[in-house]
């Protein structure tokens, strides 16, 4: 049977109750086409109803795979046609699939810190989290450390399973997927925005990061980072496990930051061997 499909690089959101494909503003996407059977797909006409499609690739004697230029956010239908003897308009083969290229939703979004906790990455991470993943409802910092407790293991490590358990029982305040995976993964989870990372930080302590899209051509990923700026000299301890301050931090706060970095920063494993991603839960409904 004909189909599109979604190939398994191109992260997007499929509704089958209205056969449509949302997909990322410059996000790296391409939808497959694959004919019934080699003879069908010699007659049948590929197209798109915007100028979307930049390249086109034949995968074999049945598919083809079409390059979309994600720049604009746009809707566009795909069309597989073949023609019709006396008429003008040809014939669909299938249902046209619908694709929306849709607009980030960071744009104007300021960063999160971390306040005056050196072990708060977390909960700044989710709360920027919710301000720019879609269809959820923004939430400050300061009421997001009071909804979650015990995160710490003594090393100074998130307890990603405690992390894991908590986000849960407040599904419908995140509607997010956790999991834990090999940092070599990672580039399995780009385009999932926003993307949560939990990671070790080069100095050696649990950090949280959340990437909102990726640069493949100068491999540089956008990430918010709550730890900014840095601390004052010496006024950070490790005695009881989680950073701390000692006391001599004065009025010190942090800011948190937008950063640019290669996404190999963020393939540091924890103790575990393993990353910690979260993402919206409905980047799960694929094309079948």
């Amino acid at each position: 049977m004909a189909r599109f499909y979604q190939p398994k690089a191109t992260q997007g959101i499929y509704d089958a109750s209205r056969n449509r494909l949302t997909v990322n503003r410059f996000d790296d996407v391409t939808i497959g086409y694959k004919a019934a059977n080699a003879q069908e797909y010699q007659d049948i006409t590929v197209d798109a109803s915007e100028d979307v499609i930049t390249a086109r690739y034949s995968i074999d004697s049945t598919t083809i795979e079409l390059e979309i230029d994600t720049s604009n956010a746009v809707s566009f239908f795909l069309t597989a046609t073949i023609p019709v003897v006396m008429s003008a308009t040809p014939k669909d083969m299938i249902k046209p699939l619908e694709v929306v290229v849709r607009a980030p939703e960071y744009a104007g979004k300021p960063a999160v810190g971390q306040e005056r906790d050196p072990a708060g990455c977390w909960a700044a991470c989710l709360s920027y989290w919710l301000s720019v993943a879609p269809g959820r409802t923004p939430r400050r910092f300061i009421d997001i450390v009071g909804d979650f407790t015990g995160l710490w293991d003594t090393l100074g490590f998130i307890r990603t399973e405690g992390l894991r358990t908590q986000i849960a029982r407040q599904h419908g305040r995140y509607r997010m997927t956790v999991e834990k995976i090999s940092p070599n993964h990672l580039e399995d989870f780009v385009g999932r925005w926003p993307l949560l990372v939990g990671f070790r930080h080069p100095g050696g302590f649990g950090h949280m990061n959340v990437l909102t899209t990726y640069d493949g051509d100068n491999d540089l990923v956008r990430a918010m980072d709550p730890w900014f700026p840095e601390p004052p000299a010496n006024s950070l301890t490790r005695e009881f496990g989680p950073l701390a301050f000692n006391g001599t931090e004065g009025n010190f706060q942090f800011t948190g930051r937008i950063v640019y970095r290669p996404l190999a920063y963020y393939r540091s494993a924890m103790p575990s061997g393993t990353i910690f991603v979260g993402y919206p839960e409905e980047y799960r409904n694929r094309m079948p």
